[in-house]
């Protein structure tokens, strides 16, 4: 279960969390999925704004309710 307060796991969270909770696009969340499965697991923050297709905007507002 999640919602819009919860702790987002960026490294196993299914695209509808990362969007749903963070508030990113389909394709911004599919990217971030894509990342991981490609690359693994994703250690930091500035790893995650490396990510082609994921806004800078929309993760820093989502930052604080992001776990690595």
């Amino acid at each position: 279960n999640f919602g819009r307060d919860a702790q987002v796991r960026i490294n196993t969270a299914p695209v509808v969390e990362i969007k749903v909770v963070l508030g990113f696009s389909v394709p911004e969340a599919q990217a971030v999925a894509d990342y991981r499965e490609k690359n693994g697991a994703i250690k930091s923050f500035d790893q995650l704004l490396k990510i082609d297709g994921v806004d800078a905007k929309k993760a820093e507002a989502g930052k604080a309710k992001m776990a690595f």
